[in-house]
């Protein structure tokens, strides 16, 4: 193998050579790229995702430009009145807020603001790939596809839904200077690597902690199988002429991190970080790698997670396309014994993403998964608990891999077939990624929600304080929720209501039963002055014809059985057991909205209830009047042998346990051995 310096040290002629067709190969990849993951946004005027999370987003991204204007705390926004610092319970969107605020500036509406943030994203992610593909000299007609591959495969398609997910462009700017140090051991461009990866924790704190782990995995690596004495003697040489640099550098990146991460930090020793069965949730098993999203245009019924699992969260393949040329490339890496230094760097990025699949994924159980059972010694990581998404930051890697790997094909071969299939490859890479649709709610019906609430509000008063206890409606909690911190926002305001990634304990049963008894029951709690308060029963009436918004009485009491008496299983192991449920009430009962669940409760032999690991809530959708419903319900065993008691029961999530109400179901005898 020839020295890593001598292969594809930069050359800015080469760069200044390219012709037109180049610049617009890239341009063209960027568009399509912008295109694709917003399509919701072109076609519908709508915004990838949901009333909830994505809406969560926009709110925190609202606050931040109010803070910058002066009409807000920043680390205490609107929501969970009187409770302060609750930025810390969710993302803060430091890094990409100020363009944010410059298209509010301009003046562009809270929704229409957000889609521009949006397309800006996936527009930076596109430029950084292709610039990163420049420094490579990936051939444009390679890379233009490998480019769309990497920043809009339908896997981040549907995973948009998600926006926080979106900007990774500082990830690819540190992989692109990081690459470019591997290659010349240049300390200049660890430094480039090392603000860039700081950077990304201001963006998004997942995508940091990830690029951490990622580029550390790729010079563990190429450290083992591929850098010499040279590159070390020329790395020591760069450091002592640069030690100035490199020093500024790590300190920026070090006081960037502990300023953003100190408040975290702080609100984790208070409040505690999540459980380790959070993790165990989401944990991806092997199938999972290969589920497809439901809007992929050619794989959309492809599914192999495990059953219950998270859809958005267990979709994480991309096609079949690139992992037929990384297989190959591991192939021809294996056989060859002096290697092109592409065939290197794409091998190394290829045992990278290879290793951190095989490390996060569930092989059998969460219980074999190496991940988990290092973030249950490691506490604080478990704050990050959807560690899948680590995902969409392969996939950029694999994009990387396939494109040396096409690029090296492409040059070594004086056959024009050849190099007409390396380019062919490439496009069916990026052609099988297309996605047809993706998850996204009206910019209108959120305009419209916000207008109908800052109506109600303002009949009830239009105090200082927004109390909304609409009761049960088909709209779910947390649409209600968001609902008011918007037009908290919107009108410089306060409310109790509130969304975010956690929540006071105190307002628990109040956000996800919002009715107006457990207003009343969190008023007095708090001791607030209810003349300062605005308390809004239910929205107006036209906005509810408008908004399809549809009442439901109070539950009527539902008695899961089953016919199983006792059950063998071994320690942390899911047992099916089958049930029928009965609804005697006098109408259809939607569960999903009303998060009703059918579920258990664990006792060992001395009455103790048992809560770890937290008893698994097993969807029951809708429920019609007399007709018995038959469901398989999941019982996890606990961790430690013994004889138990699993007792059923429906539960309102966030409101009561049917069994305590009186209307308990079966009671199965549970053996751990």
């Amino acid at each position: 193998m020839r020295p890593i310096s001598a292969e594809l040290s930069l050359d800015s002629s080469w760069m200044r050579s390219q012709s037109r067709y180049t610049a617009a190969a890239y341009i063209a990849a960027v568009i399509v790229a912008v295109l694709h993951v917003g399509q919701s946004i072109w076609l519908k005027n709508g915004i990838p995702g949901d009333l909830a999370d994505a809406r969560l987003v926009n709110c925190l991204l609202e606050h931040i430009y109010q803070w910058i204007g002066g009409h807000a705390d920043l680390f205490s926004p609107s929501q969970f009145y009187p409770t302060r610092g609750t930025l810390v319970y969710c993302d803060n969107h430091f890094g990409t807020a100020l363009l944010y605020a410059a298209f509010r500036v301009c003046g562009a509406s809270m929704e229409r603001a957000f889609q521009l943030w949006v397309l800006s994203m996936l527009a930076a992610n596109a430029v950084a790939l292709s610039f990163l593909f420049r420094r490579l000299r990936i051939h444009p007609l390679i890379g233009l596809p490998l480019i769309v591959f990497g920043t809009s495969s339908f896997a981040l398609v549907f995973k948009a839904g998600h926006p926080q997910t979106l900007p990774m462009f500082p990830f690819i700017m540190s992989l692109a200077f990081f690459l470019q140090f591997l290659r010349s051991a240049d300390a200049k461009q660890l430094c480039w690597s090392l603000l860039w990866f700081g950077y990304q924790h201001a963006c998004y704190f997942y995508y940091g902690y990830f690029t951490g782990v990622l580029l550390l995995g790729l010079f563990v690596i190429m450290t083992c199988l591929w850098l010499r004495r040279d590159w070390w003697q020329r790395f020591s040489m760069s450091v002592k002429a640069h030690w100035p640099l490199l020093l500024s550098s790590l300190a920026v990146v070090l006081i960037l991190l502990i300023t953003l991460y100190a408040p975290y930090s702080a609100f984790a020793k208070h409040s505690g970080t999540r459980s380790i069965e959070d993790l165990r949730v989401i944990a991806p098993n092997l199938g999972a790698w290969f589920s497809a999203s439901p809007f992929s245009l050619f794989y959309s019924h492809q599914t192999f997670y495990k059953p219950g699992a998270n859809v958005a969260e267990n979709s994480l393949f991309a096609g079949w396309g690139v992992w037929v040329v990384l297989v190959c490339t591991i192939a021809f890496t294996l056989c060859r014994r002096r290697l092109k230094q592409e065939a290197a760097l794409a091998s190394s990025i290829i045992i990278v993403c290879l290793l951190s699949i095989a490390f996060i994924t569930s092989w059998g159980s969460a219980d074999h998964n190496l991940y988990v059972k290092f973030a249950e010694r490691l506490p604080s990581i478990r704050a990050l608990r959807a560690f899948t998404r680590i995902a969409y930051l392969l996939i950029v890697l694999e994009a990387c891999a396939a494109a040396l790997a096409l690029n090296l094909l492409y040059k070594m071969s004086m056959s024009g077939l050849v190099q007409t299939l390396a380019i062919f490859t490439s496009f069916a890479i990026g052609f099988e990624s297309l996605s047809a649709g993706q998850p996204y709610y009206l910019k209108a019906t959120s305009q419209k929600r916000r207008i109908a609430l800052e109506d109600a509000w303002r009949n009830a008063g239009a105090r200082e304080v927004l109390v909304f206890a609409p009761g049960f409606t088909n709209q779910p909690s947390q649409f209600v929720n968001t609902d008011c911190w918007q037009v908290a926002l919107s009108l410089h305001k306060f409310t109790m209501n509130g969304y975010s990634g956690n929540e006071p304990p105190t307002y628990s049963t109040f956000l996800h039963a919002p009715t107006i008894e457990n207003a009343h029951a969190l008023l007095s709690i708090l001791h607030l002055d209810e003349s300062r308060i605005s308390i809004v029963r239910d929205w107006p009436h036209w906005a509810r014809e408008q908004l399809g918004v549809r009442e439901y009485h109070t539950p009527e009491p539902v008695i899961p059985t089953t016919s199983i008496a006792e059950i063998h299983c071994a320690p942390s192991q899911e047992a099916s057991v089958p049930v029928v449920i009965v609804d005697n009430g006098h109408e259809e009962l939607d569960c999903d909205m009303l998060k009703i669940f059918a579920s258990y409760r664990i006792y060992d032999a001395n009455g103790v209830a048992v809560t770890e690991p937290p008893s698994i809530r097993t969807s029951v959708h809708t429920l019609h009047p007399t007709e018995s419903l038959q469901i398989l319900m999941k019982i996890k065993a606990p961790p430690r042998r013994g004889i138990y008691k699993a007792k059923l029961s429906m539960v309102h999530e966030g409101v009561a346990w049917w069994a305590d109400r009186g209307f308990a179901g079966s009671t199965i005898s549970l053996m751990v051995e």
